[in-house]
């Protein structure tokens, strides 16, 4: 089935629902007197219009994701046919361009808290003046977020687009409004509060995801995977509903594996990495040749002829034949079919008969360009169809037109439906209360009067128990996701095998009435706790033991933190592993001793301190930031598993009414869904739930015995000196005399001197004594920061769980109480009708009965 007949389908149903529910109104008014019934007449009727308009003026949205630098922008512009989503060599996009089919030339950049860029409404700009405007925009964006964080532009543009005015190339029906968003790369995306916007949009819409064919190689390929992936979770895109594009096959070497076997392998790891049932379609394109081909023809069918200008048409073929030519080259090569009547004249067409190949014709479009001479329809119309040919473009849009057919009543007719089917199921199950209310004879109509009465005095009673018992409920299952939380970061089990893991969740699972719950819970924090040890704080160690320069590491966290913030972080690391130098290690500390008399040391010391503490403060925030933007990743699924486990709380809430004889669980449910179908209990989740401990300093105070200099001392020292003297001795002469004489001689002479002597100095020195942890143990304590993280969001979640269980039995009494009086009046009037005019009662009853099972059945193949 087409889309046309799925919208026919769709409106028929409608039309026959309203019928039906009209027809019975006008048979029985009476009947709908009633207040209730009339307030849930008035429910389904607004629904109703509502869906009724949705259904005459539908919209499908066509959202661009994809990888860093994948060429989004330019898959845009070639599908669209128009240049207007800013074309950047790096990645520069910023902020939510929607494209919107319409009428004239419009373009809107919503005014933002703090917006530093131009904001305001333009009518009838040209496609070039637009273009430099959201530039100027995204330009702007990126060079004030560098210094502090903003809201992404918002920027809404309204002009004709090429699948509007080619139904025949996109399979869309007229009527049906046409939306392409180009969505900027996670780079740009770092924030809680722009990823709101991006996952209200794309979870609504069907999906492009581009991929760079330069990140398929062996080499690259996981961290394109790994991208990929969180692109995916981050963004809640839906699977079933996207097509991956893989850009710029184009750049292939003549060495590269073939492209069949890379596709292939390629499709193989997305279906296991983000755990399809299918395996994907993947699109060889390429995205420059379309792009310039189809915005040198514009946005109508080739059978037309064309709007745009020769001078623009030459601008966008002069860069097609710059950019393109290797690729021209090659196809025309792989070609072996002569090219379709060359739409030239005169003595060209002459030349070119007797060679008419696709090169003579290539080459003779290109010197018309070059030599700015008009290149006519016939011409573009050629060359657009080679241009979709060799781009991949006919694969794509054969693909579009399938996969959007498939998913036409996921992503465009339930939605619109489901309001109405909600409000008529609401008005059904009452009214179907209120006619089995008079069925049967006075004694059974008594009895069931009975037993409501009989119910009324115990509800608050039993609903408290029921709280009671939903709470003790709500806090096992957040122990046993505590338990797994526990198993994994016990050091004892974190070499646990997958046998040993899946025993944990399995006998967990055996042992809950939630275990898929549980388990898929557990799955979602676990991948917050994960992506901040994984992405942050590895990639902070890693920088610290190899040295890393603070530019590279700013560079690696600019890709999951705000730049303000990487940068900051990034100084932070660059003076601490400079300080680092400095100081010895011992232990698990890094120590540095310096005597408290030398002032400009302890100043040096407190300045480290300081160095040390804006490291950590820098990194809560880190943390801070990444786990708010994870959660935001993660809300989706986690506020689908407490929707999940509070509708088997309402449907065993609803067998407190098993033993009446009346339809009552029912309405009540369908009344349940009617009055919480647009609201939710958790529209966001807290933001102030994890605390990171402050590091770990030592100071301390020693004395110690330490060389101060030397002193001068004197001693006595006995010393030896020799001394003349004369002395008188006996001389002989004449041989045998003697006489008296002198001689001078030298004697030994004992004396005391004081010596001069030096000796060192030693004295006590005070010391302070200053440390802090290595880099190893710094990434422990933030490590053991997110797991406690990890258990603040339990706990804050099971205040939740408790405080919506509160609330929704608080509203269920309300509902049931509401019900149980409709349920006891319609009794009341049955009773008086058969005392009173049974035979009416009889004809009213033949009436609505073939009505209300015509309605019935209606819904039935409304449901299927």
């Amino acid at each position: 089935m087409n889309i046309e007949a799925k919208l026919s389908q769709a409106r028929s149903w409608l039309d026959e629902l309203g019928n039906a529910i009209s027809d019975l109104v006008g048979v029985a008014p009476e009947v709908f007197e009633d207040e209730k019934l009339k307030q849930d007449l008035a429910d389904f009727r607004r629904a109703y219009d509502q869906a009724v308009h949705d259904l005459a003026n539908p919209s499908l949205r066509i959202a661009m994701i994809g990888t860093t630098s994948s060429g989004k922008s330019t898959i845009v512009n070639a599908l669209i046919g128009r240049r207007i989503a800013p074309i950047e060599a790096g990645e520069m996009s910023g902020g939510v361009l929607r494209i919107k089919h319409g009428q004239g030339s419009h373009l809107k950049i919503e005014e933002t808290e703090g917006a530093a860029w131009e904001t305001g409404e333009w009518s009838g700009l040209s496609d070039e003046e637009i273009y430099d405007r959201i530039q100027r925009t995204m330009h702007t964006y990126h060079e004030v977020r560098r210094k502090a964080d903003y809201i992404a532009p918002q920027i809404e543009v309204r002009l004709p687009i090429l699948p509007a005015c080619d139904r025949e190339l996109s399979g869309l029906p007229e009527g049906l409004a046409i939306e392409f968003v180009d969505l900027p790369g996670l780079k740009s995306i770092q924030d809680r509060g722009n990823l709101q916007v991006i996952q209200s949009l794309v979870g609504k819409a069907f999906c492009l995801v581009a991929l760079d064919y330069g990140q398929v190689d062996e080499v690259h390929r996981q961290k394109l995977l790994g991208e990929l992936k969180q692109i995916i979770d981050y963004f809640d895109g839906k699977t079933d509903s996207m097509i991956f594009i893989l850009n710029r096959v184009d750049n292939r070497k003549s060495d590269d594996i073939p492209l069949e076997s890379r596709i292939t392998k390629l499709s193989q790891e997305i279906k296991e990495n983000l755990k399809l049932s299918e395996y994907p379609d993947i699109i060889p394109f390429s995205a420059n040749i379309l792009y310039q081909a189809q915005c040198a023809w514009g946005i109508n069918n080739l059978k037309g002829s064309s709007l745009v200008a020769q001078t623009e048409r030459l601008k966008r073929l002069r860069a097609m034949f710059s950019d393109c030519s290797s690729l021209i080259t090659k196809e025309i090569e792989k070609s072996k079919k002569p090219s379709t009547p060359l739409p030239v004249k005169g003595t060209f067409k002459k030349i070119l008969l007797q060679n008419q190949d696709l090169k003579s014709w290539f080459r003779y479009i290109e010197d018309r360009v070059r030599e700015e001479k008009k290149i006519t329809d016939e011409m573009m119309q050629t060359l657009v169809k080679y241009a979709l040919l060799w781009s991949g473009g006919n694969s794509l849009w054969s693909c579009i037109r399938s996969r959007i057919n498939n998913s036409f009543e996921e992503l465009v007719v339930n939605p619109i439906l489901m309001d109405v089917y909600v409000s008529s199921d609401a008005v059904i199950e009452r009214l179907n209360l209120k006619l089995e209310a008079t069925k049967g004879s006075n004694e059974e109509i008594e009895l069931k009067i009975q037993q409501i009465k009989e119910k009324r005095p115990t509800l608050k009673e039993q609903l408290q128990e029921k709280k009671i018992f939903f709470i003790n409920e709500i806090n096992d299952f957040i122990e046993d996701l505590i338990k797994i939380g526990l198993s994994y970061s016990n050091p004892a089990l974190a070499s646990i095998n997958n046998d040993d893991d899946l025993s944990i969740f399995t006998t967990l699972r055996n042992e809950s009435s939630n275990g898929k719950l549980l388990m898929e819970m557990n799955v979602a924090i676990k991948y917050i706790q994960s992506e901040l040890n994984k992405e942050l704080i590895t990639k902070l160690l890693d920088a610290f033991e190899s040295n890393k320069p603070s530019y590279d590491l700013e560079d690696e966290l600019n890709n999951f933190l705000s730049p303000p913030l990487a940068k900051s972080l990034a100084r932070s690391y660059d003076t601490v592993s400079r300080l680092i130098g400095d100081y010895k290690l011992e232990d698990d500390l890094m120590i540095k001793s310096i005597p408290i008399t030398d002032q400009q040391a302890i100043e040096k010391l407190r300045e480290d301190e300081h160095t040390i503490l804006m490291l950590y403060e820098n990194m809560d925030q880190a943390i801070r930031e990444k786990t708010e933007f994870l959660i935001q990743a993660q809300e989706p699924k986690l506020l689908g598993f407490v929707e999940k486990l509070f509708d088997n709380y309402i449907q065993e809430l609803c067998s407190i009414f098993n033993e009446i004889e009346l339809p009552i669980k029912q309405s009540i449910l369908a009344d349940w869904k009617n009055k919480t179908k647009n609201s939710s209990q958790f529209s966001s989740l807290p933001e102030d739930i994890f605390n990171i401990s402050e590091p770990i300093f030592v100071e301390s105070k020693d004395k110690k015995k330490e060389f101060a200099g030397t002193e001068s001392y004197y001693v006595d020292v006995q010393k030896t000196r020799y001394e003349q003297y004369t002395e008188t001795y006996k001389k002989k002469f004449l041989f045998f005399f003697k006489k008296d004489a002198t001689r001078t001689s030298t004697r030994p002479v004992k004396y005391t001197e004081k010596e001069e002597k030096e000796r060192k100095i030693f004295k006590d020195v005070e010391y302070r004594k200053f440390a802090f942890p290595k880099p190893i143990v710094m990434a422990r304590q933030w490590s053991d920061a997110v797991e406690s993280d990890k258990m603040a969001l339990l706990d804050v979640l099971k205040i939740w769980m408790s405080q919506y269980a509160d609330q929704s039995i608080e509203q269920f009494e309300i509902i049931s109480n509401e019900v149980l009086d409709f349920a006891e009046i319609s009794l009341d009037e049955t009773q008086n009708s058969l005392n009173l005019n049974l035979e009416q009662q009889q004809k009213l009853l033949e009436i609505i009965q073939p009505k209300f099972h015509q309605l019935l059945e209606l819904r039935k193949e409304i449901l299927r």
